[in-house]
């Protein structure tokens, strides 16, 4: 079964190449100890950044909920105002985030209260 949950030793898994800071949470998803993809998110005090959505090969159908489990750990915490500058609007657009700006990359969705029509 596959799980999606915080890792604080996340550097244990082979996929993942990047040392955080401390202020970046890393959610891994793994198949017993077979790490198939990661997400890692910076929380600030009143904003999160998403900044890897990273799945294995041929774990692709992963990212959706890679994305979902991250988002639901930053709404727990009670921070709503959530950012992403990854190149996949496609997958943004599908999960309620709207462009900042024409020219900007950055992305933004309010969590409050995503979860009680987004589910």
């Amino acid at each position: 079964m596959i799980s999606i949950l915080p890792d604080n030793n996340y550097q244990n898994c082979e996929m993942i190449k990047t040392k955080y800071g401390d202020n970046v949470f890393v959610l891994t998803a793994k198949d017993g100890d077979e790490c198939l993809g990661y997400g890692a998110v910076a929380l600030y005090e009143d904003r999160a950044d998403i900044v890897d959505v990273i799945t294995a090969e041929g774990m692709e159908s992963l990212e959706h909920g890679i994305f979902k489990a991250v988002m639901s750990f930053v709404e727990r915490r009670s921070i709503y105002d959530c950012y992403c500058s990854l190149d996949n609007p496609v997958m943004l657009k599908r999960l309620g985030f709207t462009r900042v700006g024409d020219d900007s990359n950055l992305h933004y969705v309010s969590l409050l209260g995503y979860f009680e029509k987004h589910c």
